[in-house]
């Protein structure tokens, strides 16, 4: 296990694209970086994390501790903190995507257009700006860019995915602007809050006090306008971290979706240390109708060994208590997570084994009321898998010598009628139970083959193909082929 400083005063966030989530979790899974694992992703840097004796200490992994410290030591400059130059990290770049197979999300050859800033001043002054633009806009994650008829240059989607002004000391964090918030073990694949998320615009505030650390945020989801009223629909968490900063993780959270026809801030939930329950059972919102969906989560994340990563999350939505509810017919609607990552091989190669599950019950995120589903933009802002749907794989991840990722998974995916990734606005009705997954069962077996590879400086290169083993028919077709293509033009500048 690699135990490094755990001061984080010129900490600074790692892009959540270009591969730097996929290698930190795989730096986790081995037993490294512990001392910055946190629930809060994408990961930050370190600036005592020097990277001269990576490939020694890391072994087979060492060039993806290279990759992720190149980014630190490019975007931190001057380390005396106390001088008066802006210190800028620009990473403009260029790409292209194809996709192929039944379930082709888009057919033309996609161009993509990035811009990455990250600035810092005085230690603890920071801000960040990244910039998307394409003609294809399934062709990039977590991507909401509208379509537009004139395009310019070939790109007719363009979108800030982040634009975030911060001041961050050694107990404070405060932050403001676009991005989302990924709260969860992984970094991107969690219950509640996951990296598939649109962006929105939030305010952030973080203390942190030795091992623990208090997260709360409030964002605006969107506006949606329903036979000519405009749904105002907003979103706020809370979570409590203890991190010992050597092997275990854990945390409890709460998060509510709140909406209502032009509904304006609601101070009660712009109360950093509000209570939901207090809010929500005692009517201390600014409406009376029932708009407000509440979900809470407990996280789990422990390195039983120097190589065996353990990690789960649950996140109760409803849970029928009460003994008459339950005589009824009420339902439960709660999400699971587990996964189990052993990594046997270090040298030459790094290899983790893993085993992964995750269900959502079939009411998992939805309301009796819809604009108060756990949505955004038509997006589920939970796990990719959607609610009512459960998925087991097993995996093999394979670090290669030659800057190269290679992963294999094999697994079964199944999901039913409710799912919000088809309806995201439809109401639930009542909480009554029924078989899981709803109505219709559709079924995928599938293999997926991912590469992350970097041949030349700068240049990425990402294919992944799901390939159906089986599936139970119509609409269950998941097959598809993807390759991403992209340069980078990463440069510093003080001013």
């Amino acid at each position: 296990m690699l135990l490094l400083s755990i001061e984080q005063v010129h900490a600074i966030e790692y892009p959540q694209d270009f591969n730097y989530s996929t290698y930190s979790d795989a730096l986790l899974d081995a037993g490294f970086i512990w001392n910055r694992n946190s629930l809060f992703r994408p990961l930050e840097s370190s600036l005592p994390d020097s990277c001269k004796d990576a490939k020694d200490s890391l072994r087979g992994f060492g060039w993806v501790k290279k990759y992720l410290d190149e980014y630190t030591s490019k975007t931190e400059g001057a380390v005396s903190g106390q001088d008066d130059k802006l210190h800028m990290f620009f990473m403009p770049g260029l790409g292209v995507g194809m996709q192929n197979g039944s379930a082709r999300l888009y057919k033309n050859a996609a161009q993509q257009v990035f811009f990455w800033w990250q600035a810092r001043y005085r230690n603890n002054w920071y801000a960040r700006i990244y910039f998307r633009g394409t003609n294809e806009a399934q062709s990039l994650p977590h991507y909401t860019g509208t379509y537009e008829a004139v395009g310019r240059g070939g790109f007719k989607n363009g979108e800030v995915d982040q634009g975030v002004i911060g001041f961050k000391n050694s107990w404070l964090n405060i932050e403001y602007g676009r991005t989302r918030e990924i709260w969860g073990t992984m970094p991107e694949e969690n219950l509640i809050l996951s990296g598939i998320a649109p962006a929105y615009d939030r305010l952030m505030v973080q203390f942190t006090r030795k091992n623990l650390t208090y997260r709360y945020f409030f964002g605006f989801l969107e506006a949606y306008n329903d036979s000519g009223t405009d749904i105002l629909r907003y979103m706020v968490g809370r979570c409590l971290e203890y991190n010992n900063h050597k092997n275990l993780t854990l945390g409890i959270s709460e998060h509510t979706v709140f909406a209502g026809p032009n509904r304006p801030l609601d101070m009660a939930y712009l109360n950093p240390i509000g209570v939901v329950l207090d809010i929500d059972l005692n009517n201390r919102s600014n409406v009376t109708t029932n708009y407000d969906n509440s979900i809470w989560g407990i996280y789990f994340d422990w390195l039983a060994r120097s190589n065996l990563r353990i990690s789960f999350s649950v996140a109760p939505d409803e849970f029928q208590l009460d003994k008459g509810d339950r005589e009824a017919g009420a339902a439960n609607a709660l999400g699971y997570f587990g996964r189990i990552a052993w990594t046997p091989y270090h040298k030459p190669c790094g290899i983790t084994l893993f085993i992964e599950g995750e269900r959502l019950d079939s009411y998992f995120g939805q309301h009796s009321d819809g604009y108060a589903n756990l949505v955004s933009r038509g997006v589920f802002l939970g796990h990719p898998i959607g609610n009512d749907a459960d998925r087991m794989l097993l995996g093999l991840r394979c670090v290669l010598p030659i800057k190269t990722m290679l992963e294999l998974k094999v697994g079964r995916y199944s999901w039913g009628g409710n799912s919000l990734l088809q309806n995201p606005y439809s109401t639930s009705g009542e909480y009554l139970r029924m078989p899981f997954p709803s109505g219709e069962v559709r079924r995928n077996d599938f293999m997926e083959i991912q590469v992350d590879t970097h041949p030349f400086r700068n240049l990425i290169v990402n294919m992944i193909g799901h390939i159906d083993l089986g599936n139970s028919g119509e609409n269950s077709e998941l097959e598809r082929y993807t390759i991403n293509i992209i340069y980078l033009f990463p440069f510093t500048k003080e001013y």
